[in-house]
């Protein structure tokens, strides 16, 4: 993540400080020079400092203004799972997947054209995080699976493959940060204790129809 810009109140504190100090400092100079003409070295060495001063702040706000530039419009949030019981949905014995490769895709609302595409790849609790520098009014933004490192587990889950996210100002959410729906892969044979866990969900064939 990029590093945080200076606060406002900061550079504003600093600033003040200039400020005191020059309204301080020239006039007392100023009338030395006037009364000793030995003061004068000091003065204009005083004066001297003024510029390297407002140089240093010029330098400052400069680097916050570009690190606020670099910071992303957007970050996007989600986890990988591994489907265990093949249940499709998530249980007290999903696997979160390490290493498993997602891609965000913006397309085009008319064309359906791929405007925009950034990969990301899952941490060791199955989360990714990918960063995004514009909007995205006129696309439709998802995240889509991409591939499972696991053997075992890299079967792709119906409705679960991909999961939308809104990527602009306009829908009321003020924060830059984006969550999306889990993503799921179904593991090839479910594990032994699954059978028991799901008769806890009552799913029967009327459920599922």
């Amino acid at each position: 993540m990029p590093n945080q810009a200076i606060s406002l109140p900061l550079l504003s504190h600093f600033l003040q400080i200039i400020i005191i100090y020059i309204f301080f400092t020239f006039p007392q100079h100023q009338q030395r020079e006037e009364g000793e003409n030995t003061s004068q070295p000091s003065s204009m060495a005083s004066l001297r400092t003024i510029p390297v001063i407002f140089g240093i702040l010029f330098y400052v706000l400069a680097g916050s203004t570009a690190t606020a530039t670099d910071a992303p419009d957007y970050l996007v949030q989600g986890r990988v799972y591994c489907d265990t019981c093949r249940a499709g949905f998530e249980t007290n014995v999903t696997e979160y997947i390490k290493g498993a490769k997602v891609r965000l895709e913006c397309k085009h609302y008319g064309t359906g054209n791929i405007e925009r595409a950034v990969d990301g790849v899952t941490d060791e609790t199955g989360t990714y995080k990918i960063e995004l520098k514009d909007s995205h009014e006129e696309d439709i933004c998802e995240v889509v699976l991409v591939k499972s490192p696991l053997a075992n587990c890299g079967e792709v889950q119906a409705e679960r493959d991909r999961a939308r996210v809104l990527l602009t100002r306009n829908v009321g959410i003020c924060d830059n940060l984006r969550f999306a729906n889990p993503l799921g892969y179904l593991k090839d044979i479910p594990l032994p204790v699954c059978g028991e866990l799901l008769k806890q969900f009552d799913l029967t064939d009327d459920d599922n129809e």
